[in-house]
């Protein structure tokens, strides 16, 4: 299962999260966020110059193996123009493109087009599709081009049972992940999607001790009751 830790910012608590052995780091580019990462200096000291925590991560095993720990870097824009997202991918070495907005199909082609192969290899989009009900999971079929969705329950609801229904609506072909005000406790829960098309889940504001700093001990435990007990911290 991926797990997706969103709206981080400060380099320090990147090392610490990604160190957890979490799939992708996501920064908000959208100014209204109060988590904002605005265009900095390649020389700032904060992302994207975060040391060796840069897309490879060596962590030691029980047996003393070295495993590679992989993880993406995610862009969240919100009705952006075009420049501005291709300024984003190349100064922070973008992996993956999450559209939060209104943003149409005939962008995500046009964003495509002009990144692959002549500015990156490849680029992975994500739509971001907000549900309330199993209606709402039929609007992905607008954006059939992208590469993989993000379902963000939008109903403030302790029982998320209903979700469950919800997400039986899709069937697309990409891949998805939730999302929805996740905290540690809803772990167990998570653990019960069994769509074929389910990947993961991506998390923000419920591990939060400071705005935009993740609690690194309460992700750890997350982290390891969805992926078991094979991350290590650096000694």
């Amino acid at each position: 299962m991926k797990i997706k830790v969103c709206g981080m910012r400060d380099s320090n608590n990147i090392k610490a999260v990604t160190a957890l052995g979490v799939d992708m780091i996501g920064y908000s580019f959208y100014q209204s966020s109060p988590r904002y990462v605005s265009m900095i200096s390649s020389r700032a000291g904060i992302i994207p110059d975060y040391a060796d925590t840069d897309d490879i991560r060596l962590r030691k095993s029980g047996a003393g193996d070295c495993v590679v720990r992989p993880f993406l870097k995610v862009g969240v824009f919100k009705d952006d123009m075009p420049q501005s997202i291709l300024t984003r991918v190349v100064n922070y070495s973008l992996d993956c493109i999450q559209l939060d907005g209104e943003e149409s199909s005939v962008m995500i082609d046009n964003l495509r087009r002009t990144l692959c192969p002549d500015i990156v290899d490849d680029i992975t989009i994500i739509k971001t599709i907000r549900i309330s009900d199993a209606a709402d999971v039929n609007l992905w079929r607008r954006y059939k081009n992208a590469d993989m969705f993000l379902f963000k329950l939008s109903r403030d609801d302790s029982d998320k049972s209903f979700f469950l229904d919800e997400l039986n609506a899709y069937d697309g072909d990409a891949p998805f992940l939730v999302a929805g005000g996740f905290c540690e406790k809803d772990a167990e829960w998570i653990k019960t999607l069994k769509h074929p098309k389910f990947e993961g889940v991506s998390v923000s504001t419920g591990f939060e001790k400071e705005l935009a700093l993740k609690d690194t001990d309460a992700l750890e435990r997350f982290v390891i009751q969805l992926k078991g007990n094979n991350i290590f911290r650096d000694e």
